[in-house]
């Protein structure tokens, strides 16, 4: 068993071994680092052989490490693991998991559906969401490499299900725009208004700070606590709409941009909005929305990828599809 101590402002990390206590510095870090490298090393301690140690231990450790690294994405993961790895593969050792037995889980996952109340339309899960699962495993044993816990990933070769559906992202019009705005109340009119004219993520948008809106645009910042998902910072430009959305949010009291709220309940505000002006469509249709409009305005796909934060060309290109009525005004004159 290990512990950590304290002492003007460094940690240190304590343990027993041969029936003398033994220190190590870990210097000056927040707890939350001080916190992983206790799991870590217990992890290591609790590791005797080459088969690792069961997967419900390796999870609680994982989890303590993701909690630090990816905050911003980490309650999804925490669902996944607890929700679905866990009850599938408890007690196995995750040395020596089997890849028959996660391919057996895979094709579990995909027959599996649940009924909707209201009209007893039975749902299957996507094969998307199949995917992450399947990579959030395959992760969580690449890490217990890296930490020296295992050996090898015994189900390296594992590949999750392939998904044959492709449609491009949604999106909002103008005209569909000024009718969700007309359905909401002022504050939310003005977040809406905010989500469509920068691409900001529901994070991004409840961690925008006044602080944050510099003379030349809005700075999107990776914070401890609150990271951006690439973990990078990026501008993004001011606009005429981006403007006036912030201006009609200047009575909000406080260091941030818009009222604090949780991630969960602002989504359920923009769906009921939408329902309202009976629209269809979640919270971040309003990014793919900023995207299609920008290239339907003829901005190049690179300063769109910058401005949205992504990490290769190639997933601005799926945001940054075209409209059908923009697509035939384009071509209608086309002849060979």
């Amino acid at each position: 068993m290990a512990w950590l101590r304290e002492k003007n402002g460094r940690f240190y990390l304590a343990w027993k071994e041969s029936g003398k206590e033994r220190t190590s510095a870990l210097g000056k870090i927040t707890r939350k680092k001080a916190e992983v490298e206790l799991a870590l090393f217990e992890a290591r301690a609790e590791t005797p052989n080459p088969s690792g140690m069961t997967f419900f231990r390796f999870a609680e450790k994982y989890l303590i490490w993701h909690k630090c690294e990816y905050p911003s994405s980490h309650s999804r993961i925490y669902q996944i693991i607890n929700q679905h790895l866990v009850p599938a593969f408890r007690f196995e050792m995750i040395g020596v998991l089997k890849p028959e037995l996660v391919e057996e889980y895979k094709a579990g996952r995909m027959k599996s559906c649940r009924e909707i109340e209201s009209t007893g339309e039975k749902v299957y899960v996507a094969p998307t969401t199949v995917q992450k699962e399947i990579r959030t495993l395959k992760a969580m044993l690449n890490k217990a490499v890296e930490w020296g816990i295992i050996k090898a990933n015994p189900i390296k070769y594992v590949k999750p299900p392939k998904d044959t559906k492709d449609a491009p992202p949604p999106f909002y019009s103008g005209k569909q725009l000024a009718t969700l705005y007309e359905a909401s109340n002022p504050m939310h009119e003005g977040i809406w208004r905010l989500a469509a004219n920068t691409g900001l993520r529901r994070g991004e948008l409840i961690q925008l700070r006044k602080d944050d809106l510099k003379e030349q645009g809005i700075q999107v910042i990776s914070r401890e606590g609150h990271r951006t998902k690439s973990g990078k910072w990026r501008l993004v430009p001011w606009t005429d709409g981006a403007q006036a959305a912030i201006q009609s949010l200047s009575g909000v009291d406080g260091d941030f941009v818009i009222p604090r709220v949780h991630g969960a309940s602002l989504s359920r505000a923009f769906v009921t909005d939408a329902k309202r002006a009976d629209l269809p469509g979640s919270l971040h249709w309003l990014r793919h929305t900023y995207a299609s409009h920008l290239v339907m305005n003829n901005i190049s796909l690179r300063v769109v990828q910058q401005v949205m934060g992504h990490s290769t060309i190639a997933v601005t290109e799926r945001y940054a599809h075209l409209s059908d009525d923009f697509m035939r005004d384009k071509m209608s004159g086309f002849s060979i």
